[in-house]
């Protein structure tokens, strides 16, 4: 049976329990936020959204589900809709401003819940643990295969693709981890800023990138020989 040929009360108790469970990811993410995953308690969770506490496990099963349910939307669905905007997207300069402009928009959306998880990453279950970790490594392995491409037509320059992929997800948690700094350079002005940063990277000349490599190497000789010295 399709939604649309669904009873009404089928669909209105479904919303229902949709907008519950948005109502306590919100919930969720502030108390452990605030008071951090030791302190918060189904008590408080149950408190703050005004349902017993045995309403609440209608929801969860263990203590640690809040967390899972706080952390959910991260990279929830986004590898899908990055493949399905690559798929509609021609060219591999076009296909990597599309996907990353995507995924930086999405991890912005969600900010509170990147810091949350780096918070409090060490009390997921494991399963769930592996869980983000298979997500991300999904979407950066995404975001190489693009370059990787791109790298064989001649529109990209010889970086290492998995390295610039791996970049190109701590770019998207920048937001988050350093809200404190950006100021005004927010929302579509900073993925603007930050698309233009990792294509102006894999588009310079060769001979720009070489001289960029040799003032590199130079510059990490100077830092070890200085390590070095008594």
């Amino acid at each position: 049976m399709t939604a649309s040929k669904q009873p009404s009360g089928v669909i209105r108790v479904r919303q229902k329990t949709l907008e519950r469970r948005r109502q306590l990811v919100a919930l969720s993410s502030r108390g452990i936020s605030e008071q951090g995953y030791d302190k918060f308690s189904v008590n408080d969770l149950a408190a703050a959204a005004g349902l017993s506490v045995g309403g609440i496990y209608r929801y969860i099963s263990t203590k640690s589900d809040l967390l899972v349910m706080a952390c959910e939307d991260i990279y929830g669905g986004l590898s899908e809709a990055l493949e399905q905007a690559v798929r509609e997207t021609t060219g591999s300069e076009g296909q990597l401003r599309c996907a990353f402009a995507l995924y930086l928009a999405s991890c912005e959306a969600a900010k509170e819940q990147v810091i949350l998880l780096y918070r409090e990453y060490r009390h997921l279950p494991r399963e769930d643990q592996r869980r983000y970790q298979d997500r991300e490594s999904r979407i950066a392995d995404l975001f190489a295969e693009i370059i990787t491409t791109g790298q064989r037509s001649g529109q990209f320059n010889g970086a290492d693709a998995q390295t610039v992929a791996q970049d190109m997800v701590l770019l998207g948690h920048l937001p988050a981890l350093k809200s404190w700094t950006l100021g005004e350079r927010v929302g579509e002005r900073l993925i603007r800023e930050q698309v233009d940063f990792v294509i102006a990277g894999l588009t310079p000349s060769r001979k720009e990138t070489a001289r960029k490599r040799t003032a590199t190497s130079a510059a990490i000789r100077t830092v070890t020989e200085s390590e070095g010295t008594p």
